[in-house]
C-alpha cells in the first residue's frame, strides 16, 4: 500500500485547522488574567491594612488551590494629588507615592478594599478622599501585585 498524497494533504489540513482553532484557547489564560486584573478581594480573605507600616496583607489563593499570606506595600503606589487619593507608579528604586506624608487614614473597608483618608490640598485645607485598592491590586498565584 503506497502513500496517498490526497490523504496526506487532508491530514495536514486537519492538523492546521485544529491548531488554528486551539490557538485562541492557549492564550485564554492570559486574557482571563488581564480581564480579572485588580479585584484581589475575589480570591483573598483576611484582608488587613497596617496603616503605620503601609502594608496591606491578605490570605490569597494560589493556582494549586492552596493559600498563602501575602504582604503588599501599598504606600508605594498611592499618592495625594491636591487632596485626592490616586494611583502612582514608582519611577525608580527610592520613589513612592508617599500619600501618608499629607493624608491621615480615616478608615479601610476590608470587604470592599476601599481606603478612605483626609488629605491636605495645595491651599493647606483638607478634603476626604477614597480609593478602591481593588482597582490595581491583583492576586497573582497567592501574591498581591500592582497592576500598572
Amino acid at each position: 500500500m503506497g502513500y496517498d498524497i490526497k490523504r496526506g494533504k487532508g491530514l495536514l489540513s486537519l492538523k492546521f485547522t485544529i491548531a488554528f482553532l486551539l490557538a485562541p484557547l492557549a492564550s485564554l489564560s492570559l486574557i482571563i488574567d488581564k480581564a480579572l486584573a485588580g479585584n484581589f478581594t475575589a480570591s483573598c480573605n483576611r484582608v488587613k491594612l497596617e496603616s503605620t507600616l503601609g502594608i496591606l496583607s491578605a490570605n490569597c489563593k494560589k493556582k494549586d488551590g492552596s493559600s498563602d499570606t501575602s504582604n503588599f506595600f501599598y504606600h508605594l503606589y498611592v499618592t495625594n494629588n491636591n487632596g485626592k487619593l490616586e494611583w502612582y507608579t514608582p519611577k525608580g528604586f527610592n520613589d513612592s507615592g508617599n500619600f501618608s506624608a499629607s493624608c491621615s487614614i480615616l478608615s479601610f473597608d476590608s470587604s470592599t478594599a476601599v481606603l478612605s483618608a483626609k488629605c491636605r490640598k495645595r491651599d493647606q485645607s483638607y478634603r476626604n478622599s477614597s480609593l478602591n485598592l481593588n482597582g490595581r491590586i491583583s492576586n497573582i498565584d497567592g501574591s498581591l501585585t500592582y497592576d500598572k
